[in-house]
């Protein structure tokens, strides 16, 4: 049972982590720098038409106060093929 299960769990879950960052040297506002991060997870549902997928995103800026350039962003999709 359990070596069946590792291999469900190993052939049909995937996972993605994405690292950017930028460094602003023009504009009006010198010196900023902004990054981005995400991470997601999918798997099989079922067969290999159905997936589900988790994304979690963090955004921001440094050297800037207004919060609204800060942000987290959770997504959760269905997808499927066919």
């Amino acid at each position: 049972m359990g070596d069946k299960f590792n291999k469900l769990l190993t052939s049909s879950l995937r996972a993605e982590l994405v690292s950017n960052v930028y460094w602003n040297v023009g504009g009006e506002i010198k010196d900023v720098w902004s990054y981005r991060l995400s991470a997601g997870l999918a798997w099989d549902v079922l067969n290999n038409q159905n997936n589900m997928r988790v994304n979690v995103v963090r955004q921001g800026q440094g050297r800037v106060v207004d919060p609204a350039y800060s942000f987290t962003d959770v997504q959760l999709a269905y997808f499927h093929y066919f």
